[in-house]
């Protein structure tokens, strides 16, 4: 029985670490897995060991602190793979500096991906799962 079965999952930071692993987890329990990431390579990477394993997976380059990037990517994914009715935000970027040594550049890059992006990534899944009275994020 897959969990899974017949649902669309978009995944972001699904090139490497946890969003690898939820990506792969996805695609094994039956999910046909949007791959989303910056990272081309290690995107297409993902898709492929979900493919590789009897799933479905594509790649899709978003930049999540970009509206321009998801919204088109959104429809994509909906035209090729479906209505997307589960959103894994794993998308992050961080370093361990102390405080006082942060720089601002530095700084609003975290918030941009860790904050502004989770919440555009919403923004954008949530007509979707509304649309299909369910989802999960």
């Amino acid at each position: 029985m897959f969990r899974f079965h017949d649902q669309v999952a978009v995944v972001t930071g699904a090139a490497s670490g946890l969003g690898r692993a939820t990506a792969r987890r996805l695609g094994d329990e039956g999910a046909r897995v949007a791959v989303v990431d910056l990272d081309a390579a290690g995107a297409e990477e993902t898709a492929a060991e979900i493919r590789a394993a009897g799933g479905m997976a594509r790649f899709y380059a978003v930049d999540v602190t970009r509206w321009a990037s998801i919204e088109p990517a959104i429809e994509a994914v909906t035209a090729e793979l479906g209505m997307p009715g589960v959103l894994v935000n794993c998308a992050g970027t961080g370093c361990f500096v102390r405080s006082e040594l942060e720089t601002q550049a530095n700084w609003e890059r975290i918030i941009a991906v860790n904050l502004s992006g989770t919440f555009l990534m919403c923004r954008s899944v949530l007509p979707a799962m509304l649309a299909a009275g369910r989802g999960s994020i």
